[in-house]
This record gives C-alpha cells, sequence and structure tokens, in this order.
C-alpha cells in the first residue's frame, strides 16, 4: 500500500474515486461499481516514450479531510509509455497513452520499431 501525499497525487486519488461511496472512500470497504477498474499508471524513470511502467489497480482507498490518502494496490500489467503530458492545474500530474506488452519479457527494440511505425503512420 502506499501513502499519497503530495498535491497531485492527493488530487489523483480524489478524482479516481470520485464515483465510490462515502464508506468506501473513507476505506471501508473495497473499490465497487463501475470504477472497480480504477487504474493509473506508475512509472519510476524518466517520463518520455518507450518508458517502461506499470499499470496499477486501486483495490481500497481511504481519503483523509486534508486530502492525503491511503490506497492498497496490485500491478496488473507491464506498459511502454507513448504519448505523454501534463494535466493543467494539477500541480504536475502527468497522463500517458500506453501500449500493454504481451506476457513475454519486452524486447525493447521491436517496441520502438513498433512505436517509430505509429508515429509514422499518425502523420
Amino acid at each position: 500500500s502506499l501513502h499519497f501525499f503530495e498535491p497531485r497525487y492527493q488530487f489523483m486519488m480524489s478524482e479516481i474515486m470520485s464515483g465510490q461511496s462515502e464508506a468506501v472512500r473513507r476505506g471501508e470497504g473495497p473499490v465497487v461499481g463501475e470504477n472497480s477498474d480504477v487504474c493509473f499508471i506508475h512509472a519510476t524513470s524518466p517520463l518520455q516514450p518507450m518508458t517502461l511502467a506499470v499499470l496499477v489497480r486501486v483495490l481500497r482507498c481511504g481519503l483523509y479531510p486534508d486530502g492525503r490518502a491511503d490506497a492498497l494496490m496490485v500491478p496488473i500489467q507491464t506498459v511502454w509509455l507513448e504519448d505523454i503530458g501534463v494535466r493543467p492545474n494539477t500541480g504536475g500530474l502527468h497522463y500517458a497513452q500506453c501500449l500493454r506488452l504481451s506476457r513475454r519479457q519486452p524486447d525493447r527494440e521491436a517496441a520502438a520499431r513498433y512505436y517509430r511505425e505509429r508515429q509514422r503512420r499518425r502523420r
């Protein structure tokens, strides 16, 4: 589990949990309903195209009145970051489109070729 205290992550967790009941937002139950597949992307490397990252599912999250949050999460998929940007008015919260990897070990060269081809087709 993680404790979110930075303003940009407080914003993210508040937004992720916005469709949940008050009890679930207090951490008293699992994330449920239409938003039960609540996910975000986590990366530890500098954010640029072809950075490896992990898609993370939130299982339970408690929001505190001051905006902090404690969340229980599980990694569900390794991804390559593709298009990356910064959301305005969020204190630097990034967003990204990502490419899901196959179950086999990631092949950086094959992914780079795929990414270049996608970029060429968009032009």
